[in-house]
């Protein structure tokens, strides 16, 4: 019997509780890929797990499209359980009923780009008249109208990825599954097909799990991102708080670029923090972040009160340091100090910057194309933008 839970419009599209996969290696070791992981998506809402090689975003896709089995937990696509181990029930991928968009395009080269698209379609027993209809309108809906009759091989790579994309929602799947989907087209195909999705995502309201190692891709694309480490979840937030207000170091440095800044000392006044720091006298405006709270269900991201045990870094944003031309900073001004540019990177708008302070190397983005390598700064952080994280 499948998990009464209250209506369609509240339930979860997705609901993952506790799921844990192990893989036996030839050596006879075992590796946890997925670690008691409990996650859940609203209907409508698209969330991207992010997270380096190995750290088992790819396994919890596969297992919620049914491809690998996994060793514990449940799972609930719409309400219905597709997988519970204390049941030892298992729904096959073809009876789950989802959409699935993979990273090599997966088109057949004999089929021309209709038959691809409605594939799945004739597989449901659709009719011919109503396969072509939809395979029209969403063909239309992915900027490939007119291509019906063409190969596969003799489309673009966007244009592939578009098919595949298609693909994937002809049959109106409630729930899609994205593997790494735009890693394979360059940077400005890339740019179209993610502001494309975010507006198909818009007009159709399905929900997703787009699984990505590319930060970008993730905050631009989804409403909520979970980052992953080891098999478990770091950090559930949106793309702002997550960005803003990295639980961990590891979190801070996965999305976005990040300054790090060794600390020795750390005494508390108020509501700052007062650091004795690679950069001398350092002042922060939080409290460092504790590990108390619960990643799978803590949303709020904002630093914890109160002292944090062990090693303690800083951590700065590059485009929250502030450079300008001189020799000294104003006397007593927090968090200022005299520095030389020592590298300049054009990046379209903006200007990336490496700036020695001492032995401390600091990142900089800037709107400021004028200065050049050699050039005597000064260098000053707002203490609200300094972050301080255990550094481990």
């Amino acid at each position: 019997m499948d998990d009464p839970r209250g209506s369609r419009a509240t339930r979860p599209a997705i609901d993952m509780r506790r799921i844990s996969k192990r893989f036996q290696r030839v050596s006879g070791s075992t590796t946890v890929a997925i670690d008691e992981v409990s996650l859940s998506v609203a209907p409508g809402e698209l969330v991207a797990v992010v997270g380096p090689s190995g750290c088992g975003k790819t396994t919890l896709l596969r297992c919620l499209a049914g491809l690998e089995r996994p060793d514990e937990g449940e799972i609930h696509i719409d309400g219905k359980a597709v997988f519970d181990s204390a049941r030892r029930k298992f729904t096959p991928p073809e009876r789950r009923e989802i959409g699935m968009m993979f990273q090599s395009y997966a088109l057949w080269p004999h089929m021309t780009v209709a038959q691809n698209v409605g594939y799945p379609l004739r597989c449901r027993g659709v009719s011919g008249r109503q396969t072509a209809a939809r395979v029209s309108a969403i063909l239309a809906t992915v900027g490939l109208a007119g291509l019906e009759n063409e190969p596969p091989n003799r489309l673009s790579g966007g244009q592939q990825q578009r098919v595949a994309l298609a693909r994937s929602l002809v049959a109106e799947p409630s729930v899609v599954l994205f593997d790494e989907p735009l890693s394979n087209v360059d940077a400005r195909v890339r740019e179209e097909l993610r502001l494309e999705l975010v507006q198909i995502h818009t007009k159709l309201g399905f929900s997703g799990l787009y699984v990505t190692h590319d930060q970008e891709d993730a905050m631009e694309v989804c409403d909520r991102l979970v980052v992953l480490k080891g098999g478990r979840i770091e950090q559930i937030g949106t793309p702002a708080e997550v960005y803003r207000a990295p639980r961990t170091t590891y979190v801070a440095e996965f999305v976005g670029m990040v300054n790090r800044v060794g600390v020795s000392a750390a005494a508390y006044e108020g509501s700052s923090v007062l650091l004795t720091s690679d950069l001398g006298r350092l002042v922060a405006a939080e409290q460092p972040a504790t590990d108390a709270a619960d990643p799978a269900t803590d949303t709020t991201t904002g630093a914890a009160s109160g002292s944090a045990d062990g090693e303690l870094t800083a951590l700065i944003r590059p485009e929250h340091v502030r450079l300008a031309a001189g020799q000294a900073p104003p006397e007593g001004a927090a968090n200022s100090w005299p520095g030389t540019v020592a590298f300049s990177l054009f990046r379209g708008s903006w200007m990336q910057y490496l700036v020695r302070i001492g032995d401390v190397e600091l990142s900089v983005l800037s709107a400021d194309h004028s200065l050049r390598p050699g050039t005597a700064v000064v260098v000053s952080v707002a203490p609200e933008h300094v972050m301080v994280r255990s550094a481990r």
